[in-house]
């Protein structure tokens, strides 16, 4: 694991000092989008996200029967799911590749937040859950108008490292509710999925808010931390719950 954390250290500050280099070579830098175009590019990025529910929702009505079994929160949650893998997908692969946010990224980031949250006040309680939205949205507006770039870089890595995780606990959650979860291949999935969320929101990204960020970033980021905790004991627990075999009812006597 020493090695492992030692590597993500070096890949972190060589993007750093590429993307210095780069800002310094095409001269004096601002943040990416002070504009007010950036309302209409979150609206157009969430009017997409919204026929890409529908058009989901209708074709799953009309192919899946388990989907018509659900009742509607579920279904909300289920179209929910499959459009925030793909979404983070997107903005882990962008983050990987460019080691910024675009113009156009940070409209995607913004609109996939608040078209999440929208969802999950329609099925979800958790408070925790809202918490972690709105501090998603008020780091997304920091990282426009507040943040330095050397900053706005640095979050783009942890945010890519957050978000990896999501595509592996909606599989899991998809597949169980698909009526996967009593196959034998299925603990495999459920056990690969707590893996990659204790290493990536549990171990590294930890780390990197204690060995990267310097302290106002420290005091954002830190409460994460605890939230991260909280949700990796919560997925302890229900994997426990999902993979414990059935008790044996033993049939009752009859008294003579």
């Amino acid at each position: 694991m020493e090695d492992i954390l030692n590597a993500l250290g070096m890949i972190v500050t060589y993007r750093g000092h590429v993307n210095r280099f780069l800002l310094s070579a095409s001269g004096p830098t601002t943040h990416p989008i002070p504009d007010k175009t950036m309302i209409a590019e979150v609206l157009l990025v969430m009017a997409a996200l919204m026929l890409a529910a529908v058009g989901q929702w209708i074709a799953l009505d009309q192919t899946a029967p388990f989907f018509r079994e659900f009742d509607w929160q579920t279904k909300h949650e289920w179209i929910n799911r499959t459009i925030s893998s793909i979404v983070t997908a997107l903005i882990v692969a962008t983050a990987v590749l460019k080691g910024r946010t675009s113009h156009w990224g940070m409209a995607v980031v913004i609109a996939y937040f608040v078209h999440d949250l929208a969802h999950t006040l329609l099925y979800d309680a958790d408070i925790a859950n809202y918490a972690h939205h709105i501090i998603s949205l008020a780091i997304a507006y920091l990282m426009n108008f507040v943040m330095s770039p050397e900053q706005a870089d640095l979050t783009t890595t942890t945010i890519a490292v957050l978000e990896s995780t999501s595509p592996a606990v909606n599989l899991s959650w998809l597949l169980k509710k698909a009526g996967y979860s009593d196959r034998p291949w299925f603990k495999y999935v459920a056990g690969g999925m707590v893996v990659i969320f204790g290493v990536m929101r549990v171990l590294v990204f930890p780390w990197i808010v204690a060995t990267k960020m310097d302290t106002s970033m420290k005091v954002l980021f830190t409460p994460i931390v605890g939230m991260n905790v909280f949700w990796f004991w919560k997925i302890l627990r229900l994997v426990q719950k999902t993979l414990r075999p059935a008790p044996d009812v033993k049939p009752a006597k009859c008294k003579q």
